[in-house]
Formats: structure tokens, sequence, C-alpha cells
């Protein structure tokens, strides 16, 4: 696995030290060749780490989940993939009361290996 440093000059100066910028980070270390030699446990928490970023990133900052999901998947070397779902919560009264998001991870046949969850409550206790 090598080690990427990245600078704000490296990247134009467009660079922002934010979870879309280290989701970007670690999708660039999946992509590496080096990346399909590591352990599987390895793997599975660096790309369950990568869906964090990418959740963390759309509900905190607005970004294109879509699109960091899409370039992970086309460019990981570990031959997991990840989907993005969200499920909404509704009261006794059909209102509703909380949206979950997720991150679905799967490896290269199709089995869930994590999941990765944000609770967005939309109502008090």
């Amino acid at each position: 696995m090598f080690r990427q440093v990245i600078t704000p000059a490296e990247c134009g100066g467009d660079y922002k030290d934010n979870f879309a910028g280290h989701a970007e980070l670690y999708i660039d270390q999946t992509s590496d060749e080096s990346f399909k030699n590591t352990t599987e446990p390895f793997k599975q928490a660096i790309v369950k780490k990568t869906a964090e970023y990418i959740l963390s990133a759309k509900k905190r900052e607005g970004a294109n989940s879509t699109e960091l999901i899409s370039k992970f998947n086309i460019n990981n070397k570990a031959s997991y993939s990840m989907t993005y779902e969200q499920e909404y919560i509704q009261d006794d009264k059909n209102k509703i009361v909380d949206t979950k998001y997720f991150i679905k991870i799967r490896d290269k046949d199709n089995n869930l290996v994590s999941e990765v969850e944000y609770n967005e409550k939309l109502t008090k206790d």
C-alpha cells in the first residue's frame, strides 16, 4: 500500500481538508494496484472508512455521493462495490419522523460485507 501526500498545490489549489477530500484520498488509495495485495480485514476496514467519509461528505457538506461511489466502484482494486440507499421511518400517523441513509458494501460475489448508516431525526424525542 502506498502513502500519498496531497498538497493544495498538487490539486490545483482546490483541495480541502474536509470529508469529501478525505473520501477522494481513500478512493485514490483503493485504486492503487498494491491495494489488492493487502489482507482482507485491512481492505474491509479501508473500504468501510471510505464509505463513512462519503456519507459524511453527502450529509454534512452536500457532496455528490453518487459521483464518489461511482468513482470508487469503477476504480477500486479490492473487488468491492458500494450502493447508496435511504429509508424513511414513519410514526403511527404516517408522519416521517426519521430518515436513515445507508451505504452498503458488497464483495465480488455480491455478499453484504458492511453497512454504514447515518440517521437524521426530524422530530424531537
